[in-house]
């Protein structure tokens, strides 16, 4: 399904994009995933690769569950993130496209791995008849 690979793309993307910046006295600071401070965009590019594999294998269930898995490690950078900008800069730093992108290829991942298995199912199926 076309829709599952691409779903792998966007998240993979979104740790090339800013995931927070801040403008302070005219210095513009971006932070990337990949580039971050705890280097965490490795595990999301890592199981991006991993879904995408699962998708050319046609191993839906498993793309689901990487998904899954996908959508859990966003959860937890946004609470990470807000956790660490509730400081006294906090007010300073914005959350950039990279940081929404996260989520939006995370759930965008579940979405295409179910209709990609309820496909697969139903073409396995109009096969036997």
């Amino acid at each position: 399904m076309p829709a599952a690979k691409f779903s792998t793309g966007g998240h993979r993307i979104s740790c090339l994009l800013p995931f927070v910046k801040a403008d302070v006295l005219g210095i513009k600071i971006e932070q990337k995933m990949l580039d971050g401070w705890d280097h965490d965009g490795i595990f999301v590019v890592a199981l991006s690769i991993i879904g995408a594999l699962f998708v050319l294998a046609r191993k839906y269930t498993g793309f689901i569950v990487v998904s899954v898995l996908s959508v859990a490690l966003t959860l937890f950078e946004w609470s990470d993130t807000d956790d660490k900008l509730e400081g006294v800069y906090g007010s300073l730093i914005e959350k950039g496209s990279g940081y929404y992108l996260m989520m939006v290829g995370a759930v965008a991942m579940v979405i295409a791995g179910i209709v990609s298995r309820i496909y697969a199912k139903n073409q396995q199926l109009s096969s036997l008849q």
